[in-house]
């Protein structure tokens, strides 16, 4: 416990901001792959692991101390991430309004929509978050002078 307070105490805003992004980009790769799962030949799962691996590498090089590092290797999965869903999930909602006749009767066009929009969410905000400062800064040592050093 004492590990995880030492490492969390030099932490900043944006730190703290890049791991609710990872843990964001989790929970939309679930949710991603549970809602959408069953559009088969629409759906790649390329997508869910590359959003896993961006969180995972980001935690993991939080611990060894490239918070920075790891944001913006979490923002290059992210956008690859939310590419890779576009170039598979476009096809559907044409073939769907097609066969329906209007795009607003697709039940799952709410869902890819949300999906989408939250990998693009994540991308951007792991991108602003890599850019900024995510440790405070080391002080100073405090010299102790006194009244004899100076004379």
């Amino acid at each position: 416990m004492n590990f995880i307070l030492k490492f969390l105490s030099d932490k900043t805003v944006p730190f703290y901001v890049a791991l609710g992004v990872a843990g964001l980009s989790v929970v939309t790769g679930i949710m991603y792959s549970a809602a959408l799962g069953g559009l088969s030949g629409y759906v790649s799962f390329v997508p869910l692991i590359l959003l896993l691996v961006g969180a995972a590498v980001f935690v993991g090089l939080s611990f060894l101390g490239s918070p920075r590092a790891g944001a913006a290797i979490m923002t290059a999965a992210d956008f690859g991430a939310f590419l890779v869903y576009v170039g598979t999930i476009y096809a559907y909602p044409v073939d769907a309004a097609m066969s329906v006749g209007s795009a607003s009767d697709i039940k799952e066009l709410p869902m890819i929509i949300a999906a989408g929009a939250l990998m693009l969410i994540c991308a951007i905000a792991s991108n602003a978050v890599a850019w900024m400062k995510m440790t405070k800064r080391d002080k100073a040592p405090e010299i102790d002078v006194t009244w004899r050093d100076m004379v």
